[in-house]
């Protein structure tokens, strides 16, 4: 069974690790991390995309920040550099 939902699993591990991680390193730096790291494990194994999930989620993060701090006025937790 563990082996039909493997992917599964390491996705949700992967979140769970996101979330604990977040008080520690702060919103924008574990969010970039967590976005990446998921794309590599659920997309496909392409050095050219590794480049385009890095784009992709440096410019989700940062405008979904941008737009709940400026916007609607809510802070995202803080870390050791954010």
């Amino acid at each position: 069974m563990f082996i039909e939902y493997k992917l599964v699993f390491i996705t949700l591990l992967n979140f769970f690790l996101y979330i604990f991680l977040m008080q520690y390193i702060g919103f924008i730096i574990t969010t970039i991390i967590f976005i990446i790291v998921t794309a590599i494990i659920i997309g496909p194994k392409k050095k050219k995309d590794l480049l385009v999930a890095t784009i992709v989620s440096v410019v989700i993060t940062v405008s979904t920040y941008i737009f709940f701090q400026n916007v609607l006025y809510v802070r995202f937790p803080s870390g050791l550099f954010f």
